[in-house]
């Protein structure tokens, strides 16, 4: 088979065929065109094939001569270049481009020289860091003594909202383990109930549509109810959590906004290592649950994992803990 046929077009339907010359460009097009995933994913196939392509433009290899040792000598400068991009981010960009080859080969344009290029190993260690009780009882008091600062520091009429929206939210996510994308749609009709139980319907991470739920004890749900109660006549399908704003009130709050104010709040208690994140209020629901005697069953399908295996990941960072509590030189010492 050629490397690449010299002269090839693409065609309206998203398919290569004889006519003028191809760039990666159109190579590039006419794959994402034929890809069946959603919209997110084909960005990030879009997103690593253009590093890559726009990588061997600046190293003068022509499409039609790009080479296995190319895309080695690639991988190997993402992982040790300037940037230093971490396992994981780099094997999703070599993911991207073996899916690229694989398709381009069954197209019959171009020899799959992407074939068995291994993605580095991604290290499974969860390098968040969980809070513990005190700081997160720590973290909430001092969310409910800024509502009352807010408003004594600003003249502006919602900044009780503000802090009445942080305090919901953030004890929200502690108390239910929600994503911060979750949390961003979530709307003030997706508050309902089950089995007279009151619950939020979630629309969940890879999902489609809002098809899982959460249950809301009275501690969860009680500083949301304060909340919406400064929004009077707001509509069911108006979103839980709104910017403030003057330019921007009544738009849903991002998750990077949502992930700015958890930071915040845990900034607010003097955790601000990279370390500590929005995430950590994710963690520190999996985590706690665990130290109070949940099994890892309850765990996962309280945090709605597709698989046991993530939720082993919060119990592998609880080991440092445990190592320190619980110590075997400890128990030496107690038996004699």
């Amino acid at each position: 088979m050629e490397k690449l046929p010299e002269i090839i077009a693409r065609s309206g339907r998203g398919q290569l065929t004889a006519g003028e010359t191809t760039s990666w460009r159109e190579a590039l097009a006419a794959f994402l065109l034929n890809l069946d995933v959603k919209d997110a994913t084909k960005n990030q196939y879009r997103k690593a094939l253009t590093l890559f392509f726009n990588w061997t433009d600046v190293h003068d290899i022509p499409l039609s001569d790009i080479s296995r040792a190319d895309i080695l000598d690639y991988r190997k400068e993402l992982l040790e270049g300037q940037r230093q991009l971490t396992s994981q981010t780099v094997a999703a960009y070599i993911v991207a481009i073996r899916r690229f080859y694989s398709w381009a080969e069954a197209e019959r344009l171009y020899p799959n020289v992407a074939h068995g290029v291994k993605s580095p190993k991604v290290k499974r260690e969860f390098i968040k860091q969980h809070l513990t009780i005190d700081e997160c009882r720590d973290m909430l008091d001092k969310l409910i003594e800024d509502i009352d600062n807010k408003v004594r520091r600003r003249a502006f009429s919602n900044s009780r909202e503000n802090g009445l929206r942080d305090y919901a939210m953030v004890n929200l996510i502690l108390r239910t383990g929600l994503r911060t994308v979750e949390v961003s749609r979530l709307d003030i009709g997706d508050i309902t109930e089950r089995r007279r139980k009151r619950v939020l319907t979630v629309w969940g991470k890879g999902r489609d549509t809002k098809d899982d739920y959460v249950p809301l004890s009275s501690k969860a749900l009680q500083p949301v109810d304060e909340y919406l109660s400064t929004r009077p006549g707001a509509a069911p399908e108006e979103p839980l959590f709104i910017c403030e704003g003057y330019g921007s009130r009544g738009r849903r709050l991002s998750a990077r906004r949502i992930q700015a104010i958890c930071k915040a709040a845990m900034r607010g208690i003097g955790l601000d290592g990279h370390e500590f994140s929005a995430h950590s209020l994710r963690h520190t629901c999996a985590v706690t649950l665990i130290q109070s005697g949940a099994s890892a069953y309850d765990v996962q399908k309280f945090l709605r994992h597709a698989s046991i295996d993530v939720t082993e990941i919060y119990l592998r960072s609880i080991e440092e803990d445990l190592r320190l509590g619980r110590s075997p030189e400890a128990l030496l010492d107690k038996a004699f």
